[in-house]
């Protein structure tokens, strides 16, 4: 199943039309805030990829809330800061991480109370991917593991460790075709793995110290991540071949604590000192927004109309046009 979901995908994304409402760099010169919400310590965020209006947060004092029309519904179960969140894209769930070594999955139309509670790991976790079939969700965890569930039953599938694997893993995020998955770690490296076999394919330093995020693009071959010497972008066709001695295809040097790519692939937009985004065929700086303090969580809008950051003020702003 995932293999022929792979080549569908594969295939419809050389044929697939941009979205016509996409932001357009003009649209982008517009961006001023929007919204602002209280919401203490925010730690990880989402918004619905099909509703712009509807939020998730996660806080660092394991707090976490579905944020729609200035309401607060609040969902309780973590004990620990909240890692990661994620809206499910077809189905009503949406899913959260956290450093109580848990995942737990949620109905987004009754979030009051969990539907299931995935405790595999033994350390706190740290990455968390919907595969592209939307049957199955990767955890990745600071006890040098990742887990692979499935979803209708909750049951774990493969938990992988790896004996060259040192350091607990900071993040990790499926590649939009669903056959490999990549990690990075506290340590510096990020690893590509094959999801059928387990095996790691590549493995290389990103940055100084801890990568503090990673993203594919939907493009299927760039993968950004962050760390402390700012945002690098990475050419997975040229991955295989350099292995070990991977380049940066792009470095930019700024202080960034999360990076995402939109949907389309068309934009990378990342979060820290401000928001700052790139035309990913350009790499041309298309989006400046300053912020007072350091922005630690991000999330962008469907069609890139609106971004979601997680602000030193104890807010959450959503900036737009």
């Amino acid at each position: 199943k995932m293999t022929e979901k792979s080549t569908e995908l594969s295939k419809g994304r050389k044929k697939r039309e941009i979205s016509a409402n996409l932001a357009t760099e003009e649209k982008f010169q517009q961006f001023r805030e929007m919204q602002s919400q209280s919401v203490p310590n925010s730690s990880a965020l989402d918004i619905h990829p099909k509703n712009a209006g509807q939020l998730l947060v996660g806080c660092a004092d394991g707090s976490l809330a579905m944020l729609e029309g200035g309401a607060a519904k609040p969902m309780a179960g973590h004990t620990g800061r909240i890692n990661r969140v994620l809206f499910h894209n077809t189905q009503p769930l949406c899913f959260s991480s956290a450093a109580d070594n848990s995942t737990r999955v949620w109905s987004t139309s009754n979030p009051s109370a969990s539907l299931r509670v995935l405790s595999d790991h033994k350390a706190e976790v740290t990455g968390l991917s919907l595969h592209a079939t939307g049957d199955f969700i990767v955890t990745a965890s600071k006890d040098k593991t990742w887990a692979f569930y499935d979803l209708e039953t909750g049951t774990c599938r493969q938990l992988v460790a790896d004996p060259a694997v040192t350091a607990g893993y900071s993040t990790a995020m499926l590649h939009p075709d669903g056959l490999i998955l990549g990690t990075a770690t506290v340590e510096q490296f990020v690893r590509v793995w094959d999801i059928k076999t387990q095996q790691n394919v590549v493995s290389f330093p990103a940055h100084p110290t801890t990568v503090t995020s990673l993203c594919f693009s939907e493009n299927g071959y760039h993968l950004a991540t962050t760390g402390a010497d700012g945002v690098k972008v990475w050419d997975l066709r040229k991955l295989a071949k350099q292995g070990a001695a991977a380049q940066a295809v792009k470095h930019f040097e700024l202080d960034a604590a999360e990076v995402r790519f939109d949907f389309s692939g068309t934009y990378l937009i990342a979060a820290g000192a401000g928001i700052t985004g790139w035309h990913t065929k350009t790499w041309n700086q298309v989006l400046t927004v300053p912020t007072a303090g350091r922005v630690g969580c991000l999330a962008v809008g469907p069609d890139a109309l609106s971004v979601a950051g997680g602000c030193p003020d104890n807010t959450v702003k959503i900036w737009g046009a």
